[in-house]
């Protein structure tokens, strides 16, 4: 009901003229992908805090997204070429599921979360999830389940950055390993 479908794969991000992309499906049903940006139409910036730009993508960089069904977001951290981590970004969800053409996606309840590598949270976009309420998108079951996710990931910051960072290691390295 009025939630936003999304793929893990971004396919539709029009900003990437080159990219590698490779999946991984997890024993525990989990899904993972890994967008290597080789070449982007331009840097792309996000907002923080109000007026603070973030940059979020730039040629060289990789997005590392993960979803688990049981779960309540969907994670995507994003590398700079250098490969320190710039973001931890979660998509609060009401659903994570298959196509079936296999192709794994999320049912994006506007709510947003950002963590940044030094453990600084910021919830993002709740006006978007009041205007979808006020607009019939979602109902408000749906809005305080969104509201519920993301103070429960927020909750967990600053003190789980340090685990946060290694799952996203171990994450990007099991990539390297299979040579995906």
């Amino acid at each position: 009901m009025g939630v936003k479908h999304r793929y893990i794969d971004r396919q539709d991000w029009k900003r990437p003229v080159e990219r590698i992309g490779r999946a991984l499906r997890m024993s525990d049903g989990a899904h993972a992908y890994r967008t290597d940006l080789i070449r982007l139409t331009s840097p792309a910036y996000g907002r923080l805090g109000g007026e603070s730009r973030w940059k979020i993508a730039d040629n060289g960089w990789c997005w590392l997204s993960w979803m688990r069904p049981d779960f309540s977001w969907a994670l995507t951290a994003m590398r700079d070429e250098e490969g320190k981590w710039e973001q931890f970004y979660f998509d609060i969800v009401s659903e994570i599921g298959c196509d079936l053409d296999g192709r794994a996606y999320f049912e994006d309840c506007y709510l947003d979360v950002v963590v940044l590598p030094d453990g600084k949270t910021f919830l993002l976009d709740a006006d978007e999830l009041d205007d979808a309420l006020r607009a019939g998108k979602v109902n408000s079951a749906q809005a305080e389940n969104a509201h519920r996710a993301a103070r429960e990931v927020i909750a967990a910051f600053p003190n789980g950055v340090d685990r946060l960072h290694r799952f996203v290691q171990d994450l990007y390295d099991a990539f390297e390993d299979i040579g995906a």
